[in-house]
């Protein structure tokens, strides 16, 4: 995203600084990707700084925060969740995954930690940052990122279903998602279901009572693929 010396340097002073500024976040893995955007809209290295703590501390508190041995728990726990909420909601989807041996975890956690960045094109991230930062707590922020990646699997499930194994899945559905540029499209259908991350915890819980969802939440290495 940031080609340039000037730039680059510019954006190592804002990880930096808010390294040493977040202590419990220090540089956490999609941070890079988050402040690049962040500089290359605002321009001004000090607003950069300052939109990425209010990301960090404020409108999604916790979410990059890292564990003593590294881990980054709130991301996986949501990662965790949102295969839950695709049993529920997508069953073929899940179905047709789980017959490749094809774990979404491995691309949700980039989708999450990077706030699509590395995946949707420009104008679509801005679009659903806006309601992100719009969000009145980090509890609903959260709920919505959860449900915007739900909208992205029901809107291309047609490329997973159709894949003849989980590398084709992975690929085709990368592919689509990279050229998604209806930005509205996707964002109705995200607002269409309606749910903080404490209301898709429960509605989740409930289910797992009832023996409806199966998807295991056991942890995810740490680290998600190059570039992160």
């Amino acid at each position: 995203l940031i080609a340039n010396d000037v730039a680059l340097n510019m954006l190592r002073n804002i990880l930096r600084a808010h390294a040493r500024k977040n202590l419990h976040v220090g540089y956490s893995q999609g941070l890079n990707f988050v402040a690049s955007v962040l500089l290359l809209v605002l321009d001004k290295e000090e607003d950069a700084f300052y939109a990425l703590c209010r990301l960090t501390e404020d409108r999604l508190k916790g979410f990059w925060d890292t564990s003593d041995d590294g881990s980054l728990l709130a991301a996986t726990e949501d990662s965790d969740l949102l295969s839950a909420l695709v049993e529920m909601h997508l069953p073929t989807v899940h179905r047709r995954l789980h017959a490749l041996g094809h774990d979404l975890r491995a691309l949700s956690l980039s989708w999450l930690l990077c706030l699509w960045v590395n995946s949707l094109p420009w104008q679509t991230v801005l679009r659903i940052w806006d309601v992100i930062f719009f969000e009145p707590t980090a509890d609903a922020a959260r709920g919505m990122i959860l449900r915007v990646c739900l909208a992205l699997l029901d809107l291309n499930a047609d490329v997973v279903v159709n894949a003849g194994d989980g590398a084709e899945a992975s690929m085709a559905l990368r592919s689509r998602v990279a050229q998604h540029e209806d930005a509205t499209t996707l964002l109705v259908c995200a607002c269409a279901r309606r749910g903080s991350l404490a209301d898709l915890q429960r509605e989740v819980a409930t289910m797992s009572k009832s023996g409806v969802v199966s998807v295991s939440m056991s942890p995810l290495p740490v680290s998600f693929g190059p570039g992160d």
